[in-house]
């Protein structure tokens, strides 16, 4: 029996309805065929990964070579709109104790390789996994590239140079595994 050690992509957060990373109800429908009864309204990432980056990198080659997980894999809201794991210090603080650290290994043990990691944010998503790696050493190397949000809320007109910032660390990763 063969497996495959997967590179890992850590976001910020899993998309709060869906559970299922970058992918907002209208690609996972149209392009994951996966029914549901949410409205179908775009999210930002999702149109920057499944828009843009897999016109360029496969869709099925990406999948079949990463995991994209989350540093907290909760979704986490504060009056009715979706918020990051570290927007509430006191409950990031109680997350960091327990939690995300034994869920940053499970999530490692769905068979992904700790040699190198892809952070998704550049900013204070990667400072707090920085932090955690120092102190419970996840992975030998990380990776960050810009948040997809980022790129489409700010950085759009250069879309396909972060194109190439998500391509380009994708292939390192592969390197180093």
């Amino acid at each position: 029996m063969f497996f495959f050690i997967r590179k890992i992509i850590l976001y910020i957060y899993i998309f709060f309805f869906l559970g299922v990373p970058l992918t907002d109800p209208i690609r996972l429908k149209t392009i994951c065929n996966i029914e549901s009864n949410f409205p179908l309204k775009p999210e930002l990432s999702s149109q920057f990964i499944y828009d843009y980056f897999f016109n360029q990198y496969s869709i099925d080659e990406f999948y079949r070579k990463f995991f994209i997980g989350a540093v907290c894999p909760l979704g986490l809201e504060s009056n009715g709109r979706n918020m990051n794991y570290y927007d509430n210090k006191i409950l990031l603080n109680n997350l960091l104790e327990h939690f995300i650290p034994e869920n940053m290994e499970k999530q490692i043990d769905l068979g992904c390789s700790k040699k190198v990691v892809i952070c998704l944010g550049e900013g204070t998503n990667y400072s707090i996994l920085d932090k955690l790696n120092k102190e419970y050493h996840f992975f030998e190397k990380i990776l960050k590239v810009s948040h997809p949000r980022y790129i489409m809320q700010y950085k759009r007109k250069s879309i396909n140079d972060y194109i190439q910032q998500y391509i380009d660390a994708c292939q390192l990763a592969e390197k180093l595994v």
